[in-house]
């Protein structure tokens, strides 16, 4: 589930969710931010921390190779 948008011109809010082949719900992200104005923000919530290509990239959709062992050990997916 993928829903965002704006609750006003200052307010915007993000929320990402998953259920995983197994039935397991999983909360990717959920923030909401703040404008102050056309190039400045806040925003509070959970986050997703894509710092690979690999993190961008659903396991289902490769094809013939796997997340590298560097990304599971080190990457931070999703932060508060």
């Amino acid at each position: 589930t993928f829903l965002e948008g704006n609750l006003t011109d200052r307010f915007y809010y993000h929320l990402r969710t998953n259920v995983n082949p197994s039935g397991k719900f999983e909360l990717i992200a959920a923030y909401i931010q703040y404008n102050l104005n056309d190039k400045n923000w806040f925003r509070f919530g959970r986050q997703f921390m894509a710092l690979s290509l690999e993190d961008w990239m659903y396991p289902l959709d490769l094809a013939a190779i796997e997340f590298s062992a560097m990304d599971f050990e080190f990457a931070i997916w999703s932060s508060f």
